[in-house]
């Protein structure tokens, strides 16, 4: 029936009184795969008719009266490949989503541990994981609180890539170090005590990745090392383990 209406020229880009287009109500109503449909009519549309009045931009991007965009409303109920669609939709895109969007697409999508989400918004969009939206919080804090492992390990594996990228640490941005310094704060010890709650070994390798690569080290607990050395012992991690033990030390010498 859809595409009978869309050959007999039905608007997908025509509001109704609540500004939802039809693919609005087709991602509200959990109708993926019609929303797809008009999104690849609405593609294939542009090109036969370039000169047509709405910007694909801006019409993928526009938000009802609830403040939802197909962006947003294709996030929250993780229609992975609809947020590809969008996000290949027109080159100017990245350009288009204002920044305080993008944070939100991107924390919401890691509060809910939808990997194929971040992952592409990580390769599309220019975003910072440290970059704050949901409750003051960022994505990697949202992914720990969340427990959602596989999105952390995400998350971890692309800032170990920064810092590979980036061994003198020098260039790293405002954000990036500030984000890095409330890590050490509020979150490093929560992911060592969900790696000895689970011991996913994946994830255990993403982290000693992190504290080689970022020197945290000297930031983690004395009650978390002595548990994070066992780990390490346990899982071969030699080199780690030594300098847990030296650090613990350390601490005990100042003690005295």
């Amino acid at each position: 029936i859809i595409v009978s209406l869309l050959d007999l020229g039905a608007g997908i880009e025509v509001p109704n009184k609540d500004n939802n287009t039809p693919i609005h109500v087709a991602l509200k109503n959990g109708y993926p795969k019609i929303a797809e449909i008009l999104l690849i009519r609405l593609k294939s549309s542009r090109s036969l008719y370039p000169s047509s009045p709405t910007d694909p931009v801006e019409f993928v991007s526009q938000k009802n009266k609830a403040g939802e965009s197909i962006f947003s409303l294709a996030s929250k109920n993780g229609y992975e490949d609809i947020m590809l669609l969008l996000l290949e939709a027109t080159n100017g895109i990245k350009s288009y989503i204002c920044t305080n969007d993008k944070i939100k697409l991107f924390c919401d999508a890691s509060a809910r541990g939808q990997n194929r989400i971040v992952s592409l918004l990580l390769k599309k969009l220019d975003i910072n994981i440290f970059d704050l939206e949901k409750d003051k919080k960022n994505a990697l804090t949202l992914a720990i609180d969340g427990e959602h492992e596989s999105t952390i390990i995400l998350l971890l594996k692309h800032l170990n890539e920064l810092s590979e990228n980036d061994l003198d640490k020098r260039t790293l941005n405002k954000t990036t170090k500030y984000g890095l310094s409330k890590f050490i704060e509020n979150d490093l010890d929560k992911l060592i005590k969900l790696l000895l709650k689970n011991k996913n070994r994946k994830l255990l390798e993403e982290s000693v990745k992190i504290i080689k690569n970022y020197e945290l080290i000297l930031y983690i607990a004395y009650e978390s090392k002595s548990s994070f050395f066992l780990l390490a012992i346990e899982n071969s991690y030699k080199e780690l383990a030594s300098v847990l033990l030296n650090s613990m030390v350390k601490e005990l010498e100042l003690l005295k």
